[in-house]
């Protein structure tokens, strides 16, 4: 498999050679295409890897058919035809090897600022070690392993570790900035994370906040052991930042379980900001509906964002309602539904698409 810009081994062309010989009897087409670009290779510069001009005219001479046909004359010529002349093999070269230098030079440059990034990083050690580290360094970090492709099997230090050039002291330090986000001093507020939410920004404690969190949960340290108002920080977070999950996570999962009323004042205030913004695929909404570990929250916050979800909604938030609507089917009061739909349906301003979906409840 080739890479666009990616540079071809060394002997790239003497395998294309070899593999045409051996080709030649049962795929003969493949093996002549093999052969030019075996060429083509020679023609770059390619040698002493088994590729030579001798090589190719042994093969020539077996097999007569790979010589390349010269291209054909036109019948005659008025003038002014605009001819592109053939390049000559060592203008071929020259922008060959221009090429390649400047692939080499973009590499440089590449590792030039991982190592002035690395620089940095050292330097905000202490500082890392004293939970007073960048932010924004934090947050890079910490993106880092949300982001990787293994993330949910690969531990933070070990993360840490493989970004930070194996540098043991390097990653340690990091890695205490990170476990001491929990308790810095300058987290923000629950209005905040909303505030920046509904203009579409994160605050750069979030990620480290979330990181910080799973870790603990690795290590079976308990999440829900925290004070209130981390808790809230935290569900909080949890809604406005995705982190490239597929599955809740265990501390959030246990704070649905044992503090249902929490989570619903925290879900019910980030919900209705998102319907209000005219968001759609509001995160929490098809737990609701699917997930029995989520019934009781269901049946605290089902109704009320009914009763708040907007009547001239937009088309896209109709899956929204949907879910809504099929949450509080399940785990919500009957006859307080039944009540809520007549009050809704009651309503001149509310959009067509929307009272249908009302009328099949």
């Amino acid at each position: 498999m080739m890479f666009q810009g990616a540079e071809p081994p060394r002997d790239f062309g003497a395998w294309n050679l070899e593999q045409a010989r051996t080709l030649a009897d049962k795929h003969p087409i493949l093996a002549q295409l093999m052969f030019k670009q075996a060429q083509q290779r020679l023609n770059y510069g390619e040698s002493g890897s088994g590729l030579s001009e001798e090589l190719l005219d042994e093969c020539v001479r077996e097999h007569p058919d790979w010589q390349p046909s010269p291209a054909p004359k036109p019948e005659r010529e008025t003038g002014n035809e605009l001819r592109e002349p053939a390049r000559p093999r060592d203008e071929t070269d020259r922008t060959y090897a221009a090429k390649r230098a400047t692939r080499n030079t973009i590499a440089e440059e590449r590792e030039r600022r991982r190592q002035q990034w690395l620089d940095n990083v050292r330097a905000e050690a202490p500082a890392l070690r004293e939970n007073r580290g960048s932010p924004a360094l934090l947050h890079e970090l910490a993106s880092a392993w949300f982001q990787g492709v293994a993330w949910s099997r690969r531990p933070l230090l070990e993360c840490l570790r493989a970004k930070l050039g194996d540098e043991d002291d390097l990653a340690g330090a990091a890695y205490e900035g990170l476990r001491g986000v929990i308790e810095r001093d300058d987290l923000p507020e629950v209005n905040d994370l909303f505030r920046l939410r509904g203009e579409s920004r994160a605050h750069w404690l979030a990620m480290p906040f979330l990181a910080a969190l799973e870790d603990r949960d690795r290590e079976g340290n308990d999440s829900t052991d925290l004070l209130e108002d981390k808790r809230r920080l935290a569900l909080a977070l949890h809604y406005c930042v995705p982190a490239g999950r597929n599955f809740p996570p265990k501390w959030y999962l246990r704070l649905v379980g044992e503090e249902p009323e929490l989570v619903a004042s925290v879900f019910l205030r980030f919900a209705r900001a998102e319907l209000r913004h005219g968001r759609e695929h509001v995160a929490g909404f098809p737990e609701l509906v699917n997930d029995q570990d989520h019934a009781e929250l269901a049946r605290l916050v089902a109704l009320p964002l009914l009763r708040s979800f907007p009547v001239r909604c937009l088309a896209r938030q109709l899956p929204d309602l949907i879910r809504l609507l099929w949450a509080a089917l399940r785990h919500a009061d009957r006859r307080e539904l039944l009540e809520l739909i007549q009050k809704k349906l009651s309503g001149k301003s509310m959009t067509i698409a929307q009272r249908a979906q009302w009328l099949a409840t």
